[in-house]
């Protein structure tokens, strides 16, 4: 709405074998694969720095937005410091919600704690790291990251919730509350 172009860099997958368009918004696709028990839902793209930078001065960005620490964003991120981009961050990802599923027998405190360091190496390799809650940036202080920070929160669009009036809504349906993460 503001007049900024955003493109997406992302992996490629069976339901988008290539380069497309996501509600306006041009999307790169790269090889990619299946992350191990997401039932081939979630791929993991593998781009050259080569390519992610010739896409970067092309589409004349100005800065890059990592959200999710996979080799896609390292790659990216890698390309833009290559150009002299600014690099923004953001916290979404903690190992627990990773390894969730490991048994302990696996070594799963080792791995969160060897995760851990390499969220604090990446969020590092960024020049600005945006926290969606103030628990998360807590919770990061101890990453020993040298990026500035900031809490933004991911917000909620107000125009799709309505006040209603109780009464004929407790007659006519059922109300179900969730408060947590899909």
């Amino acid at each position: 709405k503001r007049g900024h172009k955003i493109i997406f860099i992302a992996a490629r997958s069976p339901a988008n074998p290539k380069d497309n368009y996501w509600k306006g918004i041009k999307v790169y696709r790269f090889a990619s694969l299946p992350l191990p028990k997401s039932e081939h839902k979630v791929y993991i793209g593998f781009p050259t720095v080569q390519r992610l930078k010739k896409i970067l001065k092309d589409e004349k960005i100005d800065i890059v937005h990592a959200i999710i620490p996979t080799p896609l964003s390292v790659m990216a991120i890698k390309a833009a410091k290559l150009v002299g981009l600014k690099v923004v961050a953001h916290s979404h990802t903690q190992a627990e919600n990773v390894l969730l599923y490991w048994p302990k027998f696996l070594f799963r405190d080792s791995l969160n704690w060897l995760f851990y360091k390499y969220l604090s190496w990446f969020y590092e390799q960024s020049d600005f790291l945006i926290h969606p809650s103030e628990f998360s940036k807590i919770f990061f202080s101890t990453l020993e990251t040298k990026t500035r920070n900031i809490v933004i929160s991911n917000g909620v669009d107000i125009e799709k919730f309505k006040k209603t009036d109780t009464d004929k809504t407790q007659r006519n349906t059922k109300n179900i509350l969730y408060v947590g993460r899909l």
